[in-house]
């Protein structure tokens, strides 16, 4: 049941970014709609290739630890994507897409 809990407050962090990222990225960078959801692909793609080493993490540390640490991740990869002033991150694309990139490595540690 915690498992379960937990994977629905990481998709949580995903749907909080989808809808208003894709907004920004068309009006401040002037991407086209394909370009914009190529980007949201790098999310899954970053996702898919650290489960397996989120897996074995687990494997060693156990869950609780390797949950904490995913919403550890998605937590920073929440203010590159903002970026939010005290990180003293420029509002580029480059700290979108790490960010995006952080956020699947998040969601596949939870």
């Amino acid at each position: 049941m915690i498992q379960l809990t937990s994977l629905i407050i990481a998709q949580c962090g995903v749907t909080y970014i989808t809808p208003t990222l894709s907004v920004h990225l068309n009006q401040m960078y002037g991407m086209p709609i394909a370009l914009t959801g190529m980007c949201f692909a790098l999310t899954a793609l970053a996702g898919g290739i650290s489960a397996p080493f989120m897996g074995k993490l687990c494997a060693k540390i156990g869950r609780p630890a390797v949950t904490t640490l995913g919403f550890c991740i998605e937590w920073v990869a929440i203010e590159f994507v903002g970026p939010t002033r005290w990180l003293h991150l420029p509002n580029a694309l480059w700290t979108n897409m790490v960010g995006l990139a952080l956020l699947g490595a998040g969601v596949a540690a939870v």
